[in-house]
């Protein structure tokens, strides 16, 4: 219809995060369009020792970042724009995202687009993405003056730099089929 409102990504900095277990149990999420100028986009933003499954957005979504910043760093994913292993491990288990990602902004640091997810940042615990698959373009069309990681399931893992572990990514049973 005609109702138009603004959504914020399900946890959306690093004082107001998703820690928990979302299961969308098959449902799948149409007409959510998210453009964001916020610095963690997608259908949850941030969050922290996470299991997020069984979730599906559709090719009537879209995600874009439009973030302008001489300090932040970009994080956009379908999913999830930055999972952080902190408080437990990142997992996104049977997952299909439909929805474009985009990259539109302008920032002097780097952005992290993927299809699933933009950023796994490794410190005590693994993070796991399994049976996900991404449909939707991914794509960066803005500035990126730092690198700009793009990727059809993730953007990229990082350790953090203060992590001293030895926790991992692992990536199962996913595909890509979108334009990246």
């Amino acid at each position: 219809g005609s109702l138009s409102w603004q959504f914020s990504p399900i946890g959306n900095n690093d004082k107001k995060y998703f820690l928990g277990v979302f299961d969308g149990q098959g449902h799948a999420i149409r007409n959510l369009a998210i453009d964001s100028s916020h610095q963690f986009t997608g259908l949850f933003g941030y969050s922290r020792g996470t299991t997020i499954q069984n979730v599906v957005l559709d090719e009537t979504c879209s995600v874009v970042n439009r973030l302008t910043s001489d300090k932040y760093l970009s994080f956009e994913g379908g999913i999830i724009g930055y999972c952080d292993t902190d408080d437990g491990p990142c997992i996104i288990e049977s997952c299909v995202n439909m929805a474009g990602v985009t990259f539109a902004g302008n920032t002097a640091k780097a952005s992290y687009t993927g299809g699933i997810a933009g950023l796994l940042v490794l410190t005590v615990n693994n993070a796991v993405i399994r049976n996900c698959a991404n449909y939707g373009s991914v794509s960066s069309t803005g500035t990126s003056t730092g690198d700009a990681y793009i990727g059809g399931i993730a953007g990229s893992p990082q350790r953090s730099s203060s992590s001293s572990s030895t926790s991992y990514v692992s990536v199962h049973n996913c595909a890509n089929y979108g334009t990246v």
